[in-house]
């Protein structure tokens, strides 16, 4: 899967959950099982994205301005 793919089918998760977490029947027990999952794919999307930047920086030549 190629990492732009990869990181709509987070974003589309992450917003999957915030809906379900908002739904006013959700009990505490799913609700925190949601958060912790919610934490994990919003770290793991985080990571995706600083990689990618960090990838697509331009390299420097050690000159300092």
């Amino acid at each position: 899967m190629s990492a732009s793919l990869s990181q709509i089918v987070k974003v589309e998760r992450i917003d999957f959950i915030v809906k379900m977490m908002t739904h006013s029947l959700v009990e505490d027990k799913r609700r925190a099982l949601l958060d912790e999952w919610l934490g994990e794919l919003t770290e793991d999307l985080l990571a995706d994205l600083k990689s990618e930047a960090r990838r697509s920086a331009p390299v420097s030549e050690g000159r300092s301005y």
